[in-house]
C-alpha cells in the first residue's frame, strides 16, 4: 500500500544541461505541486511501476557496488540501452559515441550520469587506444613516397629550355611519309660481304673511315642534294622586326644531329655536308658522337647549323612518326624513325601482283609555315625518297 508521501515523489527527474548545480526542491515546493503529481500518477501506470521497481531494487549496498563497478572498453558495435538517469544532452552524447550506459559510473546526484562522466570515459578510452604519432606517420610516408626535391637545370637543360621557349612562336607544318630503304639494306650487305670498306680505309690510310655504315649519312647526303633544288629549306629567318622579316639562304649545308648523351640531348653540327661523301660523313658522325658522349664537345661544335636531323629511331624501340620541334632561326627539321620490315602489295619484275617484304623508314618533317608552304615540303620529301630508293646514285666516295 502506497502512502501519500510515496505519491508525492516525482515521476521523472529531468535535468537541463547547465542546471546541474541547482538546489533540490524544498518540501513546501513539493506540497504545492502534489495535486499535479497525483493526477499524473493516476494517468501513468507505467511510470508508477517504474518508480515501484526502482524503490524495491535500490538499496545502500547495491548503490555502493554500482559506484565501485570497474570500467571497461566499449565493444565494437555498442548501443545506448537500459533505463538510467541523465539529461537529454548527455543521452545525445552517449548515442553519438555509441556508448553502453552500464559501463559508465554516474557521479551526479543519485548516481546520475553527467556530461563530465561521459567525457572522462571517452578520454580513458583514447589513452588506451594505440595512436600513430606525427613522426611515425611522416617516417612511413617518406619511406614509400619519398620527398620532393627542387633542383636547378643543368647548363644543357637550361639552353634547351630557352631554345624550346623560342620555338613556341614558330607555326609548325608537319609532314610524314614512309620511304622504301630496301635497296640501302641490300647495298650495305654487299659492302660488308665484299670488305670493300676495309680496303678503302687501308688504301686511303685514313683511320677515320669506319666500315660501319648506317642510314643517317645516306639521308644527310640525300638532303644536301634536295636543298640544291629547294634552297629555302636550308635558310635562316630573321624576325626581329616583324613588319620586315628577312630570310637568308645559306650556302653551306651544316646539319645539326641530335645525340643522346649522359649530359642530355646534344646537337653538334656536321659542317659542309655538300662537300662530303657518304663515307666521310659516316666517319664524322662517329667522331662527333664519341666526343659528345665523352662530354668533350667545344662551343664551336654547336655553331652555324642550317638544318637539323633527329635520329630518334636510334633510341626508340619501335619509333615511327614523330613531331620534331624547329630550333630558331632555322626553318626546318627532319625526324628519322627506325627501319622495320613491312608487308606490301606490289608487282614483281614480271608484272605479277603479290605480297612482298620491304624495309621502310618513316620520315617526319617540320617546317616553319611562315616561310615554307606545304607543297614545297611534299616535293622535297618525294625527291628525298627517290634518292634513298637508289642509294648508289649518291656515290660512296665522290664528293
Amino acid at each position: 500500500m502506497r502512502t501519500r508521501t510515496d505519491l508525492l515523489q516525482p515521476l521523472l527527474d529531468i535535468d537541463i544541461e547547465g542546471d546541474g548545480d541547482e538546489e533540490p526542491l524544498s518540501v513546501t515546493q513539493i506540497e504545492e505541486t502534489s495535486a499535479e503529481v497525483e493526477s499524473a500518477a493516476r494517468d501513468s501506470e507505467k511510470a508508477k511501476d517504474f518508480i515501484s521497481s526502482e524503490d524495491a531494487s535500490m538499496s545502500a549496498s547495491e548503490a555502493n557496488a554500482a559506484a565501485q563497478r570497474p570500467q571497461s572498453k566499449p565493444p565494437s558495435s555498442p548501443e545506448v540501452q537500459g533505463n538510467f538517469e541523465a539529461t537529454p544532452a548527455v543521452r545525445h552524447l552517449l548515442k553519438q559515441h555509441n556508448i553502453v550506459v552500464e559501463r559508465i559510473t554516474g557521479t551526479g546526484r543519485g548516481g546520475r550520469i553527467t556530461k563530465e562522466d561521459v567525457e572522462r570515459y571517452l578520454s580513458e578510452c583514447r589513452k588506451d587506444a594505440p595512436v600513430s604519432t606525427p613522426t611515425e606517420i611522416s617516417t612511413a610516408a617518406s619511406s614509400t613516397a619519398g620527398q620532393d626535391v627542387t633542383v636547378r637545370l643543368s647548363a644543357t637543360e637550361n639552353q634547351m629550355f630557352k631554345a624550346m621557349t623560342r620555338s613556341l612562336s614558330i607555326p609548325h607544318f608537319l609532314y610524314t611519309h614512309s620511304v622504301n630503304v630496301s635497296a640501302f639494306s641490300e647495298l650495305r650487305s654487299k659492302l660488308a660481304a665484299s670488305k670493300v670498306l676495309d680496303y678503302l680505309a687501308t688504301s686511303a690510310k685514313d683511320t677515320s673511315i669506319t666500315p660501319k655504315i648506317t642510314l643517317l649519312p645516306f639521308i644527310m647526303k640525300a638532303l644536301s642534294t634536295v636543298f640544291l633544288q629547294f634552297p629555302k629549306l636550308n635558310s635562316h629567318v630573321d624576325a626581329k622586326e616583324p613588319n620586315t622579316p628577312k630570310l637568308t639562304l645559306k650556302a653551306s649545308h651544316n646539319f645539326g644531329i641530335a645525340i643522346d648523351t649522359p649530359q642530355g640531348l646534344l646537337v653538334p653540327v656536321i659542317k659542309n655536308v655538300q662537300d662530303q661523301s657518304v663515307l666521310s660523313l659516316a666517319a664524322e658522325i662517329k667522331r662527333v658522337g664519341d666526343i659528345a658522349r665523352a662530354g668533350k664537345l667545344k662551343p664551336e661544335d654547336f655553331q652555324s647549323a642550317t638544318f637539323t636531323v633527329s635520329n630518334i629511331g636510334s633510341v626508340g624501340a619501335r619509333c615511327q612518326a614523330v613531331s620534331p620541334v624547329i630550333v630558331a632561326p632555322m626553318v626546318g627539321i627532319l625526324g628519322m624513325g627506325r627501319m622495320s620490315d613491312v608487308p606490301v602489295f606490289r608487282k614483281d619484275d614480271q608484272g605479277n601482283e603479290g605480297l612482298f617484304k620491304e624495309q621502310q623508314v618513316i620520315l617526319s618533317w617540320s617546317a616553319d609555315h611562315r616561310i615554307i608552304d606545304g607543297a614545297t615540303v611534299a616535293k622535297a620529301a618525294d625527291m628525298l625518297a627517290a634518292l634513298l630508293s637508289q642509294p648508289e646514285s649518291l656515290g660512296l666516295i665522290l664528293k
